[in-house]
């Protein structure tokens, strides 16, 4: 998780009802990925996260800063 963040289950699938559980985790299968650190995001926390997502109103660039659409302003687009 390049620094920024911890790998941890993201997503589980429980056992049904009747199947063996072999491995004593209740788990049909889990899925493992990276939980990141605020200010962080991406699969691999590699990205830097804009604030407020940009509000939906802009996009947001690597370094974590939002390019506003146009008529939206402020760090974090959410002026018009």
């Amino acid at each position: 998780c390049t620094g920024h963040g911890a790998c941890s289950i993201v997503d589980r699938t429980p056992l049904p009802l009747g199947v063996a559980n072999v491995y004593a985790d209740g788990l049909l299968e889990a899925t493992i990925g990276c939980v990141c650190d605020g200010g962080w995001a991406g699969p691999d926390c590699s990205l830097r996260a804009c604030p407020n997502d940009c509000s939906g109103n802009g996009a947001c660039a690597q370094n974590g800063s939002c390019f506003c659409y146009r008529y939206w302003g402020g760090d974090d687009c959410g002026e018009a």
